[in-house]
């Protein structure tokens, strides 16, 4: 169900038209809605896996998307709010349970890594279908696939810098095919928001290294960006954001009126926002979303919807900062750490559910889970009998004399 979904929504995209309207792409999306539901109520593990979702951070994720199908009572679009929060929650409540099952089969991190892969590629041939592609770099431009690939990138990257010890060879293999499939990609993508993030991503993974010497790399880099930035900052966009000017950059092409914009619907509508998912369909100059998740929140919820999406930074911030040690938190920290920077500039966490948003999904899934399966690991090590070497052997009567 969650692969009929991507593929709906990421390679059978609509060409044109309204995104309200009911059309034969509205009905196969709802339909799948609908059957993935039934299908996460009849799993065996739907008990355990909402006992580990319904924990800070998770519980304040689900929380927003709660919120926004309550907030289909007052939305000026009450349809659209309504379903697009509540396809929201299913998806991040089926992904928590399908990582669920993978993690007690010891295969949480792999299942991870697979579904971002196809997400990213199922991405990569949808955009190629509606914007009829060619070799021309500019026709692959996205913010799209690129906010995909940077955060799976970014996980690569802090699992493979952060390492204790040597790295098992299976793992290791598959952490560096994804990590230059989804580089090759974050290029190609040419996104200025997905390669700032994966930047800062890459400064977070240096800061989670096991090794000194990568370690202290972090503090220098950002030191000499900041200084290039305000000595030439033209070499810096041409490195970071290709096809940018200094001028557009600092408009963020033109996001930030854009901005304005929303913010006034905020003030207008300061305690409960005009509905999930309706200001970028309700504002005097329509965007496909409101590029930017803080103010997205803003308008569409109010100060009810921050309050939770602050709660759940909070909580975030937290168990990261608690679990930094252990294996896996450091790609699920860059990971989703690169998510949030990239909805500076991409409002994915309240528009429909795009690839961003999955992909977002299924780094906080892994998170969800990450303790029970560091706990199942550190059970499994203790119940493990204990290699027996020559010493311990049982000696005979000569050896003993001696």
């Amino acid at each position: 169900m969650l692969f009929l979904f991507a593929l709906r929504v990421v390679v059978l995209i609509r060409r044109q038209g309204d995104v309200t309207t009911l059309d034969i792409y509205s009905l196969v999306q709802i339909g799948i809605i609908l059957l993935l539901t039934f299908a996460i109520l009849f799993q065996p593990y739907l008990q355990s896996a909402l006992r580990a979702m319904l924990r800070p951070p998770g519980g304040f994720f689900l929380g927003i998307y709660a919120i926004g199908v309550l907030s289909a009572t007052w939305s000026e679009i009450p349809k659209l709010s309504g379903f697009f929060a509540y396809q929201g929650l299913v998806l991040f409540v089926a992904a928590v349970v399908f990582f669920y099952q993978q993690m007690l089969r010891g295969n949480l991190e792999r299942a991870a890594l697979w579904m971002s892969m196809v997400l990213l590629l199922m991405n990569v041939v949808g955009h190629a279908r509606v914007h009829m592609v060619g070799f021309n770099l500019e026709s692959w431009h996205t913010n799209s696939y690129s906010a995909v690939a940077a955060m799976l990138a970014a996980y690569c990257l802090g699992e493979l810098w952060s390492a204790r010890g040597k790295l098992d060879k299976r793992r290791r293999r598959l952490l560096k095919t994804c990590l230059v499939i989804a580089l090759f990609f974050l290029v190609l993508g040419t996104s200025g928001g997905s390669n700032v993030a994966f930047a800062l991503g890459v400064i977070g993974a240096l800061l989670y290294s096991a090794k000194r010497k990568l370690k202290a790399f972090a503090i220098p880099l950002i030191a000499v960006a900041v200084v290039v930035y305000l000595v030439i900052p033209e070499f810096l966009v041409a490195v970071l954001l290709p096809g940018k000017t200094v001028e557009s950059v600092e408009t963020l092409t033109g996001r930030t009126r854009i901005w304005e914009l929303y913010w006034d619907m905020f003030l207008a509508n300061p305690i409960l926002g005009v509905g999930f998912g309706v200001p970028e369909r309700v504002a005097s100059l329509y965007t496909t979303n409101t590029h930017n998740i803080v103010i997205g929140i803003a308008a569409a919820l109010g100060m009810f919807g921050l309050t939770f999406f602050l709660l759940y930074l909070f909580s975030l911030a937290k168990r990261l900062l608690g679990m930094h040690s252990k294996v896996g938190y450091a790609g699920v920290a860059c990971a989703i750490g690169v998510g949030l920077v990239n909805g500076m500039t991409v409002g994915f966490l309240t528009s429909g559910s795009g690839p961003a948003f999955m992909a977002f999904a299924i780094w906080n899934a892994v998170l969800v889970l990450k303790p029970l399966a560091v706990e199942r690991e550190t059970r499994e090590q203790e119940s493990r009998p204990a290699e027996v070497g020559p010493a311990a052997w049982p000696r005979t009567a000569s050896q003993r004399a001696r």
